[in-house]
């Protein structure tokens, strides 16, 4: 199991809605491609998402409204699944991003990816049906 499948399967035990649309691979792309500039810098967060926002609207037609989480495990966390169940437990703990990883979607895209600490960090973008 990959470490983006080990994510959505930790994500669909704890019946994420988000989950319920469909997966997209142009969405899950960008996500993935996040992921890995979070892991190469070390740092979380949303940086460069108008950039990302304006690519992805013009790459996905078929998809509007877009909204993007972003977060680090912490360092203990190394293995795939640990890292994905503290991950997904962060957002939680967020009300702004539980509301994005939790509210209901037409499309979907997770990825995770581990940064040289061992951290991983993950980016998750969801749309709405164009």
């Amino acid at each position: 199991m990959t470490p983006n499948q080990m994510l959505v399967k930790v994500g669909r035990e704890k019946d994420v809605l988000s989950l319920h649309g469909k997966p997209h691979k142009i969405i899950q792309a960008y996500a993935q491609q996040h992921a890995n500039y979070q892991a190469r810098r070390l740092t979380s967060g949303h940086q460069n998402w108008p950039a990302r926002l304006a690519r992805l609207e013009k790459a996905a037609p078929d998809a509007k409204g877009f909204t993007e989480v972003c977060v680090a495990s912490w360092d203990w966390n190394t293995l795939p699944r640990p890292a994905a169940i503290d991950i997904f437990d962060s957002w939680r703990r967020s009300p702004g991003h539980w509301s994005v990883v939790n509210g209901k979607y037409a499309f979907w895209a997770y990825a995770m990816t581990q940064g040289i600490d061992g951290r991983w960090f993950a980016c998750g973008i969801m749309a709405r049906k164009r």
